[in-house]
Formats: structure tokens, sequence, C-alpha cells
């Protein structure tokens, strides 16, 4: 999911993996900052998750809406909720791969 963001926004920073072994391990946690005033044009980014993906989108109403858009165009996304304030939203989304 991390990679389809850099591809559509190549000013994203992209967090370093830390990566939990063991048989306790716990679901990794990811987190990243998006800047949607630089995007690439043109980039369709696909992406096949070897399992699904939650995401929460947390900002301002319009650059989330910018991620959204990009998320569920790479990724089968199937909204989970959305709650609004004043000039915010926030976004759940679990993503999978597309059928072949």
């Amino acid at each position: 999911m991390l990679g389809v963001l850099a591809e559509a926004f190549p000013g994203m920073t992209r967090p370093t993996p830390v990566w939990n072994a063991g048989p306790a391990a716990a679901p990794g946690i990811w987190s990243a900052t998006v800047d949607v005033r630089r995007r690439a044009p043109g980039t369709h980014p696909q992406a096949r998750p070897a399992s699904p993906v939650t995401a929460e989108l947390d900002g301002a109403a319009d650059p989330v809406r910018q991620v959204r858009a990009v998320l569920e165009d790479a990724f089968a996304g199937e909204h989970l909720g959305t709650v609004s304030g004043e000039h915010e939203l926030q976004v759940s989304l679990r993503l999978t791969a597309r059928p072949a």
C-alpha cells in the first residue's frame, strides 16, 4: 500500500520497515504522511497484497479523498466507515487484491 502511495505522490517519505518475528508476532502498523500537492500525473499503480490490509486515513477532507481515490484505484476496496469533522475526515478501508 505504501509503495502505491509513494508512486502516486512522489514527495512522500516511506517509513522504514520494522518486522516482528516469532510465533506471537503482532500485526504490523505503519504510519506515513502523504503530501497530495505533488501528484504524479497519469499514474495508475496496481498492487497485489498477500492478505487484506486495513487503511485508516485521517486529515483534511480533500487530501483524504485524494488518497482514498488512489488506494481504491489500485486495490479492491471495501469502505468500513467514515467520520466527518468540521474540516477533517477519517476513513477506514479494507484493501485486497483486485481479481485477475
